[in-house]
């Protein structure tokens, strides 16, 4: 039987918003981070390389829920943090 990644991030995308030309402008968003998957088991050592701009500490800082990911998950230690909030999300973050 195989292991459980440690943390394991699927699909995960990060938009921010743009300032609109006008009133009726339409909102248009920047992907930061679009559709990034990986894996990282226990013991196992993760490296995001990539150009200036690229998304890699977006993607980390939305993988500790620094920053909220549009879409994805994100699972540590078997439980996706994506929808913890408040109270849940305090007790996650101390587990450490």
């Amino acid at each position: 039987m195989s292991e459980q990644p440690l943390l394991s991030v699927e699909n995960l995308t990060v938009r921010f918003a743009m300032n609109r030309r006008g009133l009726f402008s339409p909102a248009t968003h920047l992907y930061a981070v679009d559709d990034v998957s990986f894996h990282v088991n226990r013991g196992e050592t993760l490296a995001i390389v990539g150009e200036s701009g690229s998304g890699k500490t977006t993607a980390a800082l939305a993988a500790a829920r620094l920053v909220t990911a549009y879409e994805g998950r994100v699972v540590l230690d078997g439980e996706d943090v994506l929808p913890l909030e408040g109270e849940e999300l305090r007790q996650m973050r101390q587990k450490g």
